[in-house]
């Protein structure tokens, strides 16, 4: 459906409002769409008022989108729909605090790569994805991996946030704290976010080292294991033994050394391996078989590189894919491993896709971060969609979902999961303070949608998304 374009130029200012109706507004993989009744990129903190004031009246709900890389649909609607893809300045940067506050909308990419090096400094944490807006990431709690590194949210020192009545509320950490803690993971729905104030660290670059190994070999250490390194991770595929380490460790002034191949990269590492899981789409009885010789020839080796934090963090996300991720206490990783394991094994006619990637993330305090109050394990089930084709493996993520809910287990909020209200104030201690916070900034529930009120089990008066 083709859309139509309502309006241009601003009242006041030389940028441009683009209003219109019957956009279609997909995510990235293509698993979610909806059509909101408008669609705005407004270039001022005014114009997001004005469209605010515009959906009261109307009793239409109003959601923020970004980048559009949560698998999920979070940032769905049939109401309102914003785009601040505009607003994405830098307000503020102080060198000697190592401190930056930008407006919502830029990406972390502009941040990490363009704008942070000219002042050596860098994030924190940087997620394998770089093109999400900064807002957008910090509202589903992204994070990366390292025991002693937090959320990307847990950087965030200040915000300000506009609300569904138009004002505009300044949180710090001395400065209404409890909205500060309930905006670091926000879930879009206490208002927009305008703007954010992070803590960065120095310039750094990674070392990595990455190599094959075990199951039996990483579980024999896997309490130590995310202390080894300064960033550590490692995938699994099922069926098999097969595990590849990722040890990443920070460091300055090395030569880089990330060579490109053309064929492992492109040719074997996209196309091939593409075709391969198509295959194991059409016939799943062979994915343990793809599983197996997939890491034969194209992970059975060490790679050793030097270069910048982001070069390193990211890689192209070159499929769709449902990816189901949840946060356990780190004391856990080793038993709900096992016994994902050997319920894959047991379980005839189950056969699960590639990979199972396990990251560490520090506690934090934010009242609805995956990591709140206890240093987490992230695991994450990942089905790639070759060719923009696959659904849901639903067999392994019953299965998945049901031990890690029995280990009190929190979802990543971008991702595919199924936890509703009952199960998510089971593991949330401050949540009924986020919810106060949340009636408190949005009474009406402008900034809700289904998604929201499948989460919060909370229906509010709107005609839109009701």
């Amino acid at each position: 459906m083709q859309s139509k374009l309502l309006s241009g130029q601003r009242r006041h200012g030389q940028v441009s409002q683009i209003i219109m109706e019957a956009y279609r507004f997909s995510n990235w993989h293509g698993t979610h769409s909806c059509t909101p009744e408008r669609y705005y990129e407004p270039a001022s903190i005014e114009e997001i008022k004005q469209v605010l004031a515009k959906a009261r009246s109307e009793r239409t709900r109003v959601k923020v989108c970004g980048y559009g890389h949560s698998p999920n649909d979070i940032t769905c609607t049939d109401g309102y729909m914003i785009n601040l893809k505009k607003m994405n300045a830098v307000l503020n940067i102080d060198e000697e605090k190592r401190q930056i506050t930008v407006q919502a909308g830029c990406s972390i990419k502009s941040l990490d790569v363009d704008i942070l090096p000219e002042y050596d400094m860098a994030l924190p944490v940087v997620p394998c994805v770089g093109e999400p807006t900064i807002a957008g990431a910090i509202a589903t709690g992204t994070h990366a991996t390292g025991k002693q590194y937090g959320t990307l949210g847990s950087y965030v020192i200040g915000a300000k946030i506009l609300t569904a009545g138009g004002e505009i509320v300044a949180c710090t950490r001395e400065r209404n704290q409890d909205v500060l803690r309930a905006a670091s993971c926000s879930l879009g729905c206490l208002g927009v976010i305008t703007e954010v104030t992070i803590q960065c660290d120095p310039a750094f670059q990674i070392h990595s080292v990455v190599k094959p190994s075990t199951f039996d070999e990483i579980m024999g250490r896997v309490d130590s294991f995310p202390d080894e390194h300064d960033h550590s991770k490692f995938f699994w595929w099922p069926h098999t033994e097969n595990v590849i380490v990722f040890n990443d460790n920070r460091t300055s002034g090395e030569p880089v050394r990330n060579d490109f191949s053309w064929f492992w990269v492109v040719l074997m590492g996209y196309h091939f391996q593409q075709f391969c899981m198509w295959i194991g789409h059409v016939l799943p009885f062979l994915r343990p078989l793809i599983n197996l010789f997939l890491f034969k020839v194209l992970i059975n080796h060490t790679v050793d590189r030097v270069d910048t934090s982001y070069n390193i963090f990211t890689y192209p996300a070159m499929y769709s894919q449902w990816i189901n991720e949840w946060a356990i206490p780190i004391e856990k990783t080793k038993e709900v491993l096992c016994e994902i394991k050997s319920r894959i094994e047991a379980s005839a006619g189950l056969y699960a896709n590639f990979p199972l990637e396990v990251r560490f993330v520090k506690g934090d305090d934010g009242m609805l971060s995956p990591s709140h109050g206890r240093d987490s394990c992230f695991i994450s089930i990942i089905t790639f969609r070759p060719y923009n084709r696959g659904g849901i493996n639903r067999k392994f993520w019953d299965l998945f979902e049901d031990i890690v809910k029995k280990a009190e287990g929190r979802p990543h909020w971008a991702k595919n999961h199924t936890a509703g209200a009952s199960h998510l104030r089971s593991v949330y201690p401050e949540w009924s303070k986020f919810c106060a916070v949340r009636e408190k900034l949005d009474p009406e529930g402008l900034f809700l949608n289904d998604h929201l009120e499948r989460i919060f089990g909370d229906k509010k008066g709107s005609k839109k998304d009701s």
